[in-house]
């Protein structure tokens, strides 16, 4: 999961809520909770094998699943499934599936990557939770909060009116590995200030040379519900396994 933008602009299109101006002893980050979330967004991904621009729609039902459909220039391209225990890609143009395990995933991008790290770069939310032991500094128009998870230091930024975050920084101690991601262009949905824009840097270094991968997405629709979605996945049999 680059330097950092800094997102000093993103309030003053959010009004009607009661901002939560605390001081950094009880910081209390503004998260997005809900049963079903939805959403329609334009991804562009790029890293050392691909270059894909696309239009995705996204549906979430909270800490269970996650259930993305992926469509290029009309073409229905690609759905992808995330569980609890693993991340099943189907690439409908080529006919064929992935299956990937956290481990498999994490060690690709050489971090500890879990269910509720990608639900919570989705959304926005804090990817760690707050400890006591967790360092907060109030520097001008925002919160930095400190997060050590040996070997990586997290750095995020929460903007002291909105107290929603806006940057996290995530640096590999004994490497050069870093993840940076960003969010901005905020507007409500429902009661929640959500970004719907968010964009993600990772460079990183494996057994087969050093990497840069990069992903916006940029939302156009997102609606919180406490309805019932589905999460349509089957695998054809003549799909090929990779």
């Amino acid at each position: 999961m680059a330097s950092v933008l800094m997102l000093t602009s993103c309030g003053h299109r959010l009004t009607g809520l009661s901002w939560n101006n605390t001081n950094s002893s009880t910081l209390e980050v503004k998260e997005i909770d809900f049963d079903y979330f939805q959403a329609k967004a334009k991804l562009n991904f790029r890293d050392h094998e691909y270059d894909v621009r696309a239009k995705a729609t996204i549906r979430i039902k909270m800490d269970s699943v996650i259930w993305l459909n992926f469509a290029a220039v009309g073409v229905s391209g690609g759905r992808c499934l995330i569980t609890k225990d693993s991340l099943t890609l189907l690439n409908m143009i080529k006919k064929e599936y992935y299956v990937f395990s956290y481990d498999e995933i994490s060690e690709k991008f050489n971090y500890p990557l879990t269910y509720t790290t990608i639900q919570s770069v989705i959304l926005g939310n804090m990817p760690e939770k707050l400890k006591p032991e967790d360092k907060v500094e109030r520097i001008e128009a925002f919160y930095k909060v400190l997060q050590p998870n040996d070997p990586f230091l997290l750095e995020s930024r929460v903007n002291a009116k909105t107290m929603k975050l806006e940057s996290v920084n995530i640096i590999q101690r004994d490497t050069k590995n870093t993840a940076t991601i960003q969010y901005s262009n905020f507007n409500l949905v429902n009661d929640y200030a959500f970004a719907y824009k968010a964009l993600v840097n990772l460079l990183y270094e494996s057994n087969l040379g050093k990497f840069i991968t990069n992903m916006d997405m940029e939302y156009t629709k997102a609606e919180i519900s406490d309805k019932e979605l589905k999460f349509p996945f089957h695998i054809p049999h003549k799909y090929e396994r990779k």
